[in-house]
């Protein structure tokens, strides 16, 4: 027996393109965000532009609440989770537009991820491996 999947609102935030729409352009324009920098330690990688999430965050206009909420859980997380928790917002807002959103009983499932977090995981594991009395919580 199958399910329907429906899927409402999507967020992206890559070397090629900072939204959906600049995302789908770049694909279709065949561009390319790798990019090689021996200076930054990753050497060939697709980077993704500095961005500072209260700025972003404010951009998509949120309500009041969700915007404090994903401000204070984003403030001192690492990378990765500011774009996890950017990206989840920018669906939101393409699926529920600028308002309040359906009441959190109507929302089943929301995915928000990203493949830079291993890259995280290792370089905290590299600079805490012999040190092991300090680890941050965001480990």
């Amino acid at each position: 027996m199958l399910n329907d999947v429906v899927i409402t609102g999507m967020g992206v935030l890559t070397s090629v393109g900072s939204d959906r729409d600049s995302f789908a352009s770049a694909l279709r324009s065949g561009a390319c965000g790798i990019t090689r920098n021996d200076q930054d330690g990753l050497g060939i990688a697709a980077r993704v532009d500095s961005f500072r999430l209260d700025e972003r965050l404010a951009r998509l206009e949120l309500p009041e609440e969700i915007y404090l909420r994903a401000r204070r859980a984003g403030h001192r997380a690492p990378i990765s989770i500011q774009l996890s928790i950017l990206t989840a917002l920018e669906a939101w807002t393409q699926a529920f537009g600028r308002g309040e959103g359906p009441s959190p009983k109507a929302i089943h499932l929301m995915v928000a991820g990203n493949n830079i977090s291993p890259g995280y995981a290792y370089r905290i594991h590299e600079q805490y491996a012999q040190t092991r009395e300090f680890i941050p919580a965001s480990y």
